[in-house]
């Protein structure tokens, strides 16, 4: 028989989080690195992006960071994360084993 102790530390553990809600686009092939260009060609033009490695977390639109970045440089993934049970889908640019991310506002 289970001790009181591990039946409230086993019922109140949160459960495991998992990467399913963070997947690929669906045009982008999961396993295949994309240029920084390209994924942002994959968003619209007017989707606001947040730059969380740089201080102060500049905002742009997608246009506006195609003029601003390397658009050649490769390693990067186009990831969609579902917020409320999927009623909320955010799209982000991750550089893949870098600290560069965009996030969308």
């Amino acid at each position: 028989m289970k001790s009181h102790h591990e039946k409230i530390n086993r019922s109140s553990s949160f459960p495991q989080q998992e990467r399913s809600g963070v997947q690929p686009q669906e045009n982008a092939e999961p396993s295949a690195a994309l240029t920084l260009g390209q994924c942002l060609n994959l968003l619209h033009k007017d989707l606001m992006l947040v730059d969380m490695a740089r201080p102060g977390k500049p905002t742009y639109p997608v246009s506006k960071w195609k003029k601003m970045l390397p658009l050649d440089e490769p390693g990067y993934e186009l990831r969609t994360t579902s917020f409320n049970h999927g009623r909320t889908q955010k799209k982000s640019i991750a550089k893949i084993g870098g600290s560069g991310l965009w996030n969308e506002w």
